[in-house]
């Protein structure tokens, strides 16, 4: 049968919402997130159609996916085997890292493993912001860079209230000073920095 969207549109070439294999064109961690997103409907169709198992053990999961649905089983087992039969185990394991840094603890650790190609996908689609090399060669203080030189607060006395509350983070580490100091041994990949606001705001800074 054809494959459809969720809208029950075709998957084309020109429309939105595509899965490529390339992973230039759908990154290995956008990739996992499509077939662990999938809905329940969907993903007992999908894993006929695309999984290796046997007959006996996709209706092995099945059965466990029935007991306990929001463990996800069906759609964590067909979006780990897909992963790494495109992509290889390491980008499976870049994209559980990924997921587990957007949307659970994280560290800066895995942020500093990361080049700048990895940092651009990981954070496709959030807020980014430019700033240029000279601007940071002056190492503005954090509530310059958020709400002067960037768009990220509307005003300084936010972000100051932000900062005091403990509710900032720059590069997965809590900033509690409204007067430090931004400078180039903050970046990552020696071009980007990670602001969170709250617990899932996040938004890409660019020294270009």
């Amino acid at each position: 049968p054809l494959l459809l969207k969720a809208d029950g549109t075709k998957f084309g070439k020109s429309a939105e919402g595509n899965v490529w294999l390339d992973a230039e064109l759908t990154s290995p961690y956008k990739f996992y997130q499509f077939w662990l997103n999938s809905a329940d409907d969907e993903i007992a169709k999908f894993i006929r159609y695309f999984s290796l198992l046997s007959q006996p053990e996709v209706e092995s999961l099945e059965a466990e996916h029935q007991n306990a649905p929001h463990l996800r089983i069906l759609q964590k087992t067909l979006a780990k085997e897909l992963t790494v039969r495109i992509h290889g185990l390491q980008a499976y394991q870049k994209a559980i890292k990924s997921a587990e840094f957007l949307f659970g603890g994280g560290s800066i650790e895995f942020l500093q493993e990361l080049n700048a190609a990895d940092l651009i996908q990981l954070f496709e689609g959030l807020p980014q912001f430019q700033i240029k090399a000279a601007e940071l060669e002056t190492q503005p203080d954090i509530l310059e860079l958020l709400a002067v030189k960037t768009a990220i607060f509307t005003s300084k006395s936010e972000a100051r209230k932000l900062i005091e509350g403990g509710g900032l983070i720059l590069n997965k580490v809590k900033l509690t000073d409204p007067a430090f100091k931004v400078s180039e041994a903050d970046l990552l990949a020696s071009r980007y920095m990670v602001v969170q606001k709250g617990k899932k705001n996040y938004f890409l800074l660019e020294v270009i």
